[in-house]
Parts: structure tokens; C-alpha cells; sequence
């Protein structure tokens, strides 16, 4: 899902610190920044059956953000890491670790992961030599192996040297 903007924000979209809308919802937006025109929105809950969501995004400072909403209201969350603007987003959470992992483009255009939430977040660079084509969508799932029973990520985007769509 993009959000588009022609520096007037669109119904439903604020910019400094007002809110952002996320469907009925609205969530924050980081004082001193706008939202980024054509952000990819990446929206994640650990949980279907509780209220618990939790949406990146990305600002005109090129950081990827999250709002998270507890039921009863949204909360913003620093900075969590500079990003190629423009980046596709994707977010995934592994059930053995309950931990969120979201995965964009780094400033070069390379595949990288954020992993956090319960815990502290990480940033994890992929290989250097593998850079996105530029508008690569990104898109996760999570599955588990049949040998082991281990959850694993597997992660598709479309590589600029190549053109194959597996990470």
C-alpha cells in the first residue's frame, strides 16, 4: 500500500506533528519531517485477536518509522534506521522469537533487516554485491521447515543485477 502526497498532504494524511490516518484509525507522524510521497506502509500484530498493530513507514528524512496502537491509542518510536527513500517495506514476525522483523532498502539499495520489538531493534545489512532494483517490492512470509519444525523468513524482491526475486 503507497501513500501519495503532493507536498498538500491528501485526506487522511498530516504532516509535522499531526496525525497520519490508518483507515479508521490515525497514527503520528515525526515532528520535523513529512510523510515521504510514495512510502511503503507495512503493517504488523503478533497477535490477530488483540488489538496490538504495528505500522512502518517512511518520512522525507529517509528514516523508517513505527507508530503502534494499543487498542486505545497510537505511539510513535524514534527513528529506527535510515532507508533508500522510496523503500518498499515488509514486515514479518517469527513465532518462535515473537520478535518483528521488517525489511527495506538501506541508503546503497541493499536488502536490510531491522529485528526488534519486544527487544532492542538490530540492524542486519544483506550482501553488498546484491543491490534492489530500484522500486523493488518486498514481501515476506514466514514458514516452517519441515525437517526441524524451525521457523524461517523467506524474502522476495527483485535483485538489479540479475532480476531473480528471491532473497
Amino acid at each position: 500500500m503507497s501513500v501519495t502526497s503532493d507536498r498538500r498532504a491528501p485526506r487522511g494524511i498530516s504532516e509535522g506533528n499531526t496525525p497520519w490516518y490508518a483507515g479508521a484509525k490515525c497514527f503520528p507522524c515525526p515532528p520535523g519531517t513529512t510523510p515521504y510521497s510514495g512510502t511503503g506502509l507495512a503493517a504488523i500484530s503478533r497477535n490477530p485477536s488483540a488489538p496490538e498493530v504495528f505500522v512502518f513507514f517512511q518520512c522525507a528524512d529517509a528514516n523508517i518509522y513505527m507508530a503502534s496502537f494499543n487498542g486505545t491509542a497510537w505511539s510513535l518510536g524514534p527513528a529506527l534506521f535510515k532507508a533508500k527513500l522510496g523503500t518498499d517495506i515488509s514486515a514479518v514476525v517469527r513465532p518462535g522469537e515473537n520478535a518483528i522483523q521488517v525489511f527495506c532498502a538501506d541508503p546503497d539499495g541493499v536488502l536490510t533487516k531491522l529485528k526488534g520489538e519486544p527487544n532492542p531493534w538490530t540492524v542486519t545489512t544483506g550482501d553488498k554485491s546484491k543491490k534492489l532494483l530500484d522500486g523493488s517490492p518486498i514481501a515476506g512470509r514466514v514458514y516452517k521447515r519441515k525437517a526441524d519444525g524451525k521457523h524461517m523468513v523467506d524474502i522476495f524482491a527483485v535483485y538489479a543485477a540479475n532480476r531473480t526475486s528471491r532473497g
